[in-house]
């Protein structure tokens, strides 16, 4: 979900450096190791049977935000699945024809993070990142080459599959006006970025919660995420960047979305 605006790209390389220096207090170490496995051999060994992931919870479609009467392009399913007192939370997003990510989150039932897979097909890379205590281990295998990073954090570190959970553990702030901080995991950058939640003005008796970067710096180079419930908790749409590409040629491109959701349960989970 993080990504850099093209209207400020032309900063980024001016701003590459002072970047660099706001990671380097979060890094403790860094290191790129060959593996005996791959990354092609993890991604078979990941199950495509979706009902292997758990109850479903809800699913996605996902549209392109600028043509969404085009015609949606995945769609995506969140399915929970529970072992005494940890979650097993699993979002599984294809096209017509391909897997193209698997993200595998295990939490706690106040979603905590233990640990988080990330399986990625169309990039051919498999990720992860472990909490023990108050580190974080990142892991990205690309081929036969594994990147390691460990990070020291003094807030919630939240993925993809535990967001919305998130969101919910801190409903009642949120709806009073609070601001709610977070560290959101970013596999492809071995590091986590620091967000804010905030309540922002919706109509028709909507819930609009927007994600924004905590540091002003980046904020200039990542656009909000915006999601939006109904005055009952229900998810209904989410609007802006995501993990999942878009094929251009023969390249895989960032992907500005627009995600429509059918709850299958009253009680989200």
């Amino acid at each position: 979900m993080i990504y850099f605006n093209k209207k400020y790209q032309s900063v980024l390389l001016g701003t590459s450096l002072l970047l660099s220096l706001i990671n380097t207090g979060q890094c403790a170490t860094t290191s790129q190791v060959n593996i005996g496995a791959s990354s092609s051999s993890l991604l078979k060994k990941a199950s495509h049977d979706v009902k292997t992931y758990g109850d479903l919870i809800y699913k996605g479609t996902v549209f392109k935000l600028d043509a969404k009467a085009s015609g949606h392009l995945y769609v995506y399913e969140r399915r929970v699945r529970s072992a005494g007192d940890q979650q097993f939370s699993t979002s599984f997003t294809h096209d017509e024809h391909n897997v193209a990510l698997i993200q595998m989150a295990t939490h706690d039932s106040g979603f905590r993070l233990k640990d988080y897979t990330e399986y990625q097909y169309q990039l051919g890379e498999v990720g992860s990142v472990t909490m023990t205590g108050t580190t974080a281990e990142f892991s990205l295998v690309n081929g036969e080459i594994e990147k390691k990073a460990r990070e020291k954090v003094s807030l919630p570190v939240v993925v993809g599959p535990t967001l919305y959970g998130f969101v919910y553990q801190n409903w009642e702030k949120l709806l009073a006006g609070d601001s709610v901080d977070l560290r959101f995991a970013v596999i492809s950058r071995l590091e986590t970025v620091g967000f804010i939640l905030q309540k922002v003005p919706s109509s028709d008796n909507l819930v609009r919660i927007r994600m924004k970067a905590g540091s002003p710096l980046i904020a200039l180079l990542v656009d909000p995420i915006y999601f939006t419930f109904s005055a009952d908790r229900r998810l209904v749409s989410l609007e802006g960047r995501i993990p999942t590409k878009l094929k251009v040629g023969n390249n895989w491109a960032d992907l500005d979305a627009y995600i429509t959701y059918e709850n299958a349960e009253i009680n989200f989970r």
